[in-house]
């Protein structure tokens, strides 16, 4: 039976399988601590990423202009619509789903080409044990989801490489487009399909030709379908926020060209810190046994997957280029690499049972590099899952006894400490979102703020509100490095 079920099915659904079994310990927890020290990351935009999908199932509406998320993501708004009209809004609930969805996609994309499986499996041991995206894959952002569904646009890009039906690379565009929706900070990604669809055919040794031309015609105008799908039924639906979030975010997000050194300093500090070490180490390596194999392999399906996932590796630096870079904005970068290195493990092995000894070396070298990077990250992984906290599900559950009619939780923290709690949440930042006259339009019951402010840049001071002196009684709670404060109202 068992061999019946893995000649079907092969090994990867038991190791997808283990590896959920191994979120299982962490589907409640906070973030690591450690997390991103630049900002409050996950902490509050895992609450943030879900406000507005939490706020429509338990008081019935969308607003677009109540927090930028939706605005951003909206796909990913939908993809948890059902999971929570149906299980509820508990961070349980969420994560698995997120989860789940990320298994799928996985398995799904790695059905399209016969090495596709051993690479996806090697990028499972390799990859998403490594400490950030370990943690990211199950937080309910909408990053990783992202990444998915451009793995799954590039195996459909690889699966054209070896049957040349165009309709290959139209689902490729579909998924890419699909991943922009999700999250439209991956806009970049809809770049990938043009340049994927010449180098395909630069592989099977026939780069100009009438073929070349079609498959290049059909990539852009599965582009300009999408487009018009976004422009017309999306972006005009909600034009006036989506303009107005948009001229907030992405405005002076660049450091300009001449202070270089800052995104080199950016770049180091995370490819050389201790947790991405060994990944930045086998990058490197992986270069090199791409550039051998590139002359001396005749494995066309290695080398087509080899240079498309190496076209999204190398997009993925200009986050460097970013004035503010947050540790959930560099998981991509992790991602891309993480699965141009294991093409290049499951190559090397390949060599080694094809070829002569050389091939043997590099493959005792991929297999050493691949065991360090394991280890390291399975020592992570103990380490986060010693230091555990639980703050954000208690502080849930204690809210949840709170009546509060039909009065809300206000401030950046809300989404984040009330998910739970069936009231309606209401982020508050100075300037941008609901600070303006708070008190008199929403009256809330609580407002969760840090003791000074800094998370929602003095929304509640700047606007004459003291929160100690209005406050029947308040509430300190320590969530990471934050301390957060609890007020609750008369």
């Amino acid at each position: 039976m068992l061999s019946r079920y893995l000649n079907r099915w092969g090994f990867l659904p038991i190791l997808l399988l283990l590896f959920v079994g191994a979120q299982v310990p962490f589907l409640e927890a906070d973030p690591h601590i450690q997390i991103s020290l630049s900002s409050r990351d996950a902490f509050t935009d895992e609450g943030l990423n879900t406000s507005q999908v939490i706020n429509r199932v338990n008081h019935g509406n969308w607003v677009v202009n109540e927090c930028d998320n939706l605005i951003k993501t909206p796909l990913f708004s939908l993809w948890l619509y059902p999971v929570y009209a149906i299980f509820g809004t508990s961070i349980l609930a969420g994560r698995l789903w997120v989860l789940f969805g990320c298994m799928a996609l996985l398995f799904f994309a790695s059905r399209k080409n016969k090495f596709l499986p051993w690479i996806a499996g090697t990028f499972v041991l390799t990859i998403l044990t490594q400490y950030y995206a370990f943690q990211y894959i199950r937080f309910t952002m909408a990053e990783m989801t992202a990444c998915f569904l451009v793995l799954t646009a590039l195996s459909y890009a690889v699966r054209y490489q070896g049957n040349d039906s165009l309709w290959e690379l139209v689902w490729s565009g579909l998924f890419l487009w699909a991943a922009v929706f999700v999250k439209n900070q991956f806009g970049y990604v809809l770049a990938f399909l043009p340049v994927w669809a010449m180098i395909i055919p630069f592989v099977n040794g026939r780069f100009w030709t009438r073929q070349t031309i079609i498959s290049l015609s059909v990539s852009i105008l599965t582009l300009i379908l999408g487009a018009a799908v976004y422009y017309f039924g999306w972006y005009l639906q909600v034009k006036e926020t989506y303009d107005y979030v948009m001229a907030d975010q992405a405005g002076g997000r660049f450091i300009p060209w001449e202070q270089f050194y800052a995104m080199r300093l950016q770049a180091e500090e995370f490819l050389f810190s201790s947790e991405v070490y060994f990944i930045t180490c086998s990058g490197v390596f992986s270069l090199f046994a791409l550039a051998i194999n590139f002359f001396t392999s005749k494995n066309r399906p290695l080398l087509t997957i080899s240079l498309l996932s190496l076209v999204w590796a190398v997009a993925e630096f200009h986050k460097f280029a970013m004035w503010y870079v947050p540790s959930r904005y560099l998981s991509p970068l992790l991602f891309a690499w993480g699965i141009f290195i294991s093409v290049q493990l499951v190559w090397a092995i390949k060599n080694a049972l094809d070829y002569h000894f050389f091939s043997r070396v590099v493959a005792l070298a991929a297999l050493v590099l691949f065991l360090g990077v394991f280890a390291k990250n399975l020592i992570a992984v103990k380490q986060t899952y010693d230091e555990r906290q639980f703050v954000i599900h208690e502080t849930n559950q204690m809210l949840s006894k709170v009546a509060f009619g039909n009065r809300p939780v206000a401030g950046p923290w809300a989404p984040a400490l009330a998910r739970e709690t069936g009231a309606r949440i209401i982020p508050v930042w100075y300037g941008y979102f609901n600070d303006d006259q708070l008190m008199e339009k929403f009256n809330p019951k609580i407002i969760v703020s840090e003791a000074d402010e800094g998370d929602s840049g003095g929304a509640f001071r700047n606007r004459g509100i003291d929160l100690q002196s209005r406050a029947d009684s308040s509430k300190k709670v320590q969530v990471g490095h934050y301390e957060i404060f609890i007020y609750y109202l008369p």
